[in-house]
């Protein structure tokens, strides 16, 4: 009895011990202070003897830096990691992943979210891989390559499917069309489904080409001149309106289909489990 109570003190004290260990870390990492976390985890990581701890220290203060956008050292804590321990490649691959997204480096993100996908890490970062990946392919137009992603996948994808038909069954609209009709002012705006910019166009164009007739009924040609002036460049701002109105009208479309594809799908790691990293996902 008295060897197995030694044996239960002294594991409870190496508990205890390793608690306290990262403790500090933790605690700025709930403050919201990912700074000082980062440097916190980076100080264990060169304290740690065993190579795997170390690793993971070092993904965690690679994860902190990535709160903060701090893309150059979060990588650099990357490369730490897998020096020290390089198996944890795959789990590092998660976080180049949302780091090349971050950079908006489409081709590299591309690269790791296909890299994360092939080396099945786990259901749950295969089905964000999968996502991404649909994601990126949206961004650069090709809808049957995000559709074919979707496809693959083992999860149930049918909203994320029905998402993106209904946005093919629905058209963009033309910029050069939106330019024409803003020439009779407020209908480049209208066509886009922007009824306020419309409707402020149509007044003070309006408001302007009234005080233009007026003028010239009164032979005021000087303030004929001015008011003209002022109408040009009001008129311009519908035309260019109506392109710009399209074009925003186009993008809101795609985001919103990204919405809806991706859900946003969020991974953080089980803070119970370290030194040892344990993804979890949120969909």
């Amino acid at each position: 009895m008295k060897y197995i109570s030694l044996i239960i003190l002294l594991l409870t004290l190496a508990s205890i011990t390793k608690a306290q260990n990262h403790g500090l870390a933790l605690q700025l990492q709930q403050e919201g202070r990912h700074r000082s976390a980062a440097v916190e985890w980076r100080r264990l990581a060169l304290q740690a003897e065993i190579p795997e701890t170390q690793a993971g220290y070092y993904w965690i203060a690679a994860y902190q830096y990535l709160q903060i956008r701090d893309l150059i050292v979060s990588e650099k804590m990357l490369d730490a990691a897998e020096e020290a321990w390089f198996p944890i490649e795959d789990v590092a691959l998660i976080l180049r992943a949302e780091t090349a997204m971050q950079r908006r480096d489409r081709d590299a993100a591309t690269f790791y979210w296909s890299s994360i996908k092939r080396a099945n890490y786990s259901p749950e970062a295969t089905r964000m891989a999968q996502r991404n990946l649909a994601m990126l392919a949206i961004q650069q137009g090709n809808l049957a390559q995000a559709r074919n992603v979707l496809e693959q996948s083992p999860e149930n994808e049918r909203q994320a499917l029905y998402a993106l038909e209904r946005f093919e069954d629905r058209r963009d609209k033309s910029p050069r069309l939106g330019g024409l009709l803003g020439m009779i002012p407020g209908m480049g705006y209208a066509y886009s489904k922007e009824y306020g910019n419309a409707m402020r166009s149509l007044i003070l164009n309006g408001i302007f080409m009234y005080g233009m007739v007026d003028a010239a009924r009164k032979d005021q040609w000087g303030a004929f001149a001015a008011i003209s002036f002022f109408e040009l460049t009001w008129y311009a701002g519908s035309i260019y309106g109506g392109v710009d109105a399209a074009h925003r009208y186009n993008q809101q479309r795609r985001e919103q289909l990204i919405g809806e594809v991706t859900g946003n799908p969020q991974f953080a790691p089980d803070w119970r489990a370290i030194p040892n990293i344990s993804l979890e996902f949120t969909f």
